[in-house]
């Protein structure tokens, strides 16, 4: 059992996030696409959550809870751009069709990604937007159950800055399981997944 609990060792993450400028970009377009939702359903009072300098999670969650119901509303902001946004960014909206909101486990820190594994036991390589996820969950929290969202931007997958925690801690048996889960999966680090 020992032997299966050193797959859960988590390292300090020194790159396992988009970065500062990167991550503008990144909310820019997220945000843009929460305040058409927000918008068009009329969820919240905030009127611009596109420009907005702080967004309190639980109204975020509500909104992104909203898109989630329907993700082809992506296809209608595309369509209508309210924001103007240039066709590159346009695109990455496009592929946000891609994102996956999940009850998941934050197995461990990587140097770059942080493991996150889904309930059907498939392995993603995550990373933060503006820190890394181990600034946020300390790496002694691991394995961390919550709910995420798991948006494809570049290449990578960004979770949109909220961690819905489930508040449950595990015993060891369910270290185990997780760790024997890990050893030989496959980790994902791009959305769709493309099985080979």
């Amino acid at each position: 059992e020992e032997e299966s609990l050193k797959y859960l060792e988590s390292v300090k993450q020194s790159r396992a996030c988009l970065g500062a400028k990167e991550a503008h970009y990144f909310y820019k377009i997220y945000m843009s696409l929460l305040d058409y939702v927000n918008k068009k359903h009329h969820i919240i009072r905030e009127n611009n959550l596109a420009s907005a300098y702080h967004v309190n999670p639980s109204d975020q969650v509500e909104i992104r809870n909203k898109l989630f119901e329907d993700l082809s509303i992506i296809d209608e902001f595309v369509a209508l751009n309210p924001n103007r946004l240039n066709s590159t960014l346009l695109k990455q909206v496009k592929e946000m069709k891609n994102a996956i909101m999940m009850n998941c486990i934050i197995v461990k820190y990587e140097n770059n990604y942080t493991l996150v594994m889904g309930e059907d036991e498939t392995l993603y390589g995550v990373i933060g937007g503006v820190c890394n996820l181990d600034e946020v969950i300390p790496a002694h929290s691991l394995p961390y159950v919550c709910k995420l969202v798991l948006v494809p931007y570049k290449g990578k997958i960004v979770y949109d800055g909220v961690i819905e925690g489930a508040n449950i801690h595990m015993g060891d048996g369910f270290c185990s399981m997780v760790a024997d889960a890990i050893k030989d999966g496959q980790i994902y680090k791009s959305l769709p997944i493309v099985m080979n």
